[in-house]
């Protein structure tokens, strides 16, 4: 097979293919075999009919079509990687392409094809992000601590007087209606538990109650739309709203208990407080130590990604977009889940899964073509040996047949393209400067800081003092759900032709599986370490 590309405008290219002689003989002779053994001719043994016979009665120009289009769709692919192109659509044929194919003689045939663009950094200088200290803190074994103690926490009654604030236990009479004024048993109840602050049904919900008392009453309305969330999600095309008269029946505060060595002896099974603390500081130092190089690899991509100019392939989106929903079915179905199961145990509506998947696809892309424009400036190139070293890091019984077959499917593109992710990333890492990020004042501090500039009103202070302290906490939760969630989603990122090659013949995965979404497997996801 004779192959060249011709650069053409807007990221296409053409590609022109001629097939030798024999290759064409080779695919009539198979062709008029299959025939003859699928079918019954008069007069003749299956598999015996000559091609005379097959001739009249299927006619020579339907067999030649016929093989014409089995050569085409077998090379096409198998072209556009001999010619080292990085496709990211599917070929676009002339209609008077291909000519029929003739028995003994070269076919012939070209194709237009669209390519990977090409894409620049703002700069090429060695990346510098912001990494976490390599210790963990003393403020993060006391606010772990202080997780643990509060989960014995429980709620006393307070008196009638007591007006409901954050943080309390309410025992609320519900009941629930809708906008036919029908009553809604699912969300009424004669009693019911809440934690004023948890915002579990709304935030207006929670804010009708504060600084109500035993015997009050509050009535909330909640709109039911499409973006509503659970648990007002079942109502969504069955009512407009849902109104909810609340009456408080009792009001408890909530009691910590004090970190003794009686109470942690009893609680933890530690002698004391001394030996709970170096538990607990050594079992956070190793989960610390295990997340920061997904941490400092998904910063890095992130900066390097910050670089790259241009507009990002609508075509590409949609293809990464693909691959995210595609992984996600197939890991749901072997869970056993559905879509809807998935949304609700997360709390979100289709729309904004949606929105979640495109802001993913943008962002996988993003890096991927960051990295690409850093191998393309470093010259980075990919040798027959680098691929076969990719198929012999695969679990498969025999990598040379696995090859072969990618091979002859036109599919090792995707493994080039992971081999040279590969290499930019090894690349950056080797120049990447970091520095420490500068610490965040603890919630202790901050308490401190409140108690300096307590004035007369020392319940107000109190109260501020305990809001400023959950605050920070909260923020101190979220930024560390952030790094965990960024750690899970990495390997998903820089996927690669480990995976591709691995992996069977899903394309690519999910960055590499299939991943997500690369124009359909065939993408970003071929980067791996």
């Amino acid at each position: 097979m004779k192959t060249s590309a011709e650069t053409l405008e807007n990221n296409f290219a053409k590609v022109s293919v001629t097939l030798d002689a024999d290759q064409v003989s080779q695919a009539f002779k198979k062709e008029y075999k299959e025939i003859a053994g699928k079918y019954n001719f008069p007069g003749f043994r299956r598999g015996k009919a000559p091609r005379a016979v097959i001739n009249s009665m299927w006619g020579a120009e339907a067999i030649a079509a016929q093989v014409t289009e089995n050569l085409v769709n077998e090379n096409h692919a198998v072209a556009v990687d001999e010619c080292n192109l990085f496709p990211i659509g599917a070929p676009k044929f002339d209609d008077k392409q291909p000519i029929l194919a003739q028995d003994g003689k070269e076919l012939s045939f070209s194709f237009e094809i669209e390519l990977k663009p090409h894409f620049e950094l703002s700069s090429y200088d060695p990346v510098t992000i912001e990494v976490p200290a390599e210790k963990v803190s003393d403020d993060a074994v006391q606010h772990e601590i202080d997780s643990i103690v509060a989960m014995y926490s429980t709620y006393e009654e307070a008196s009638s007087a007591t007006k409901a604030k954050e943080g309390m236990s309410l025992d609320l009479e519900v009941k629930a209606t809708d906008d036919k004024k029908k009553p809604v048993a699912a969300l009424s109840s004669d009693t019911r538990s809440y934690v004023l602050g948890s915002n579990t049904l709304t935030e207006a919900f929670d804010k009708a109650l504060v600084g109500l008392k035993k015997g009050e009453k509050a009535s909330v309305e909640i709109a039911i739309n499409e973006d509503s969330k659970a648990p007002f999600d079942q109502f969504i095309g069955k009512t407009k709203k849902i109104v909810l008269d609340v009456k408080v029946k009792a009001i408890k505060k909530k009691q910590e208990p004090q970190l003794t060595d009686e109470f942690v002896s009893k609680n933890f099974g530690h002698k004391n407080e001394a030996e709970l603390r170096e538990f607990i500081l050594k079992m956070l130092q190793e989960q610390h130590e295990q997340m920061l190089p997904q941490i400092r690899d998904n910063r890095m991509l992130d900066a390097l990604a910050a670089r790259l100019e241009g507009e990002l392939p609508e075509s590409m989106i949609a293809s990464y977009k693909e691959q995210i929903y595609k992984n996600l079915f197939t890991q749901l179905q072997q869970q056993g889940a559905t879509l809807d199961q998935y949304m609700q145990a997360q709390g979100i509506t289709s729309a904004q899964l949606h929105d979640d998947v495109a802001e993913q696809a943008q962002e996988r892309l993003r890096q991927d073509l960051a990295l690409d424009a850093w191998a393309a400036h470093n010259k980075f190139t990919v040798s027959d040996e680098d691929v076969s070293a990719e198929f012999d890091k695969s679990a498969v019984e025999n990598p040379r047949a696995f090859e072969a077959a990618w091979r002859r499917e036109g599919k090792l593109h995707m493994v080039r393209e992971g081999v040279l992710r590969q290499k930019a990333v090894a690349s950056v890492e080797e120049s990447l400067l970091t520095v420490e990020e500068p610490k965040k004042k603890s919630a202790a501090k901050k308490a401190k800081a409140s108690e300096k500039t307590e004035t007369k009103d020392t319940k107000a202070a109190d109260s501020s003092k305990s809001s400023a302290k959950k605050s920070s906490s909260k923020a101190e939760k979220a930024d560390k759900a952030q790094e965990s969630d960024k750690a899970e989603k990495a390997p998903a990122k820089k996927a690669a032709t480990k995976k591709a090659s691995a992996k069977k013949d899903d394309t690519k995965n999910s960055d590499t599986k299939a991943a997500p979404k690369k124009t359909a497997a065939k993408s970003s996801a071929t980067r791996s370490k």
